[in-house]
């Protein structure tokens, strides 16, 4: 994808909808070459000005994290996934949000779908 947008909505929807690179118009014909090839490579392509804001948001699940992404899957709540886990109610609601963060989600049920595409449950 070339594009003028690199907000953290426009490049994750991009993302999601399997583009394997992604440039900002402007970048330097070398650059888009390279890009090309790589992508057809299979290799997937950022512009080096989104890359440490892509990869700050996506940080990889605690395995602590995965365990309440599985329970919130399975429609628990915070009280019952501190229950399954013996944990603090609060120490719940923070994986859950921890577990957005990471998603770039903002609900359960978009954090279950980022995951299951994501294929992390």
């Amino acid at each position: 994808m070339l594009t003028a947008y690199a907000t953290d909505e426009d490049i994750d929807r991009a993302l999601a909808a399997g583009a394997k690179g992604y440039l900002l118009k402007g970048a330097p014909l070398d650059d888009i070459e390279r890009a090309i090839a790589a992508v057809s490579r299979g290799e997937t392509v950022l512009d080096p000005r989104i890359t440490a804001r892509v990869l700050a948001r996506r940080q990889r699940l605690t395995p602590r994290e995965r365990q309440v992404l599985r329970l919130v899957a399975a429609g628990k709540s915070n009280k019952e996934i501190a229950a399954a886990l013996r944990i603090s109610e609060r120490t719940a609601k923070f994986h859950v949000t921890a577990i957005f963060n990471k998603l770039g989600a903002q609900n359960r049920a978009q954090a279950v779908a980022v995951a299951i595409e994501r294929h992390l449950i």
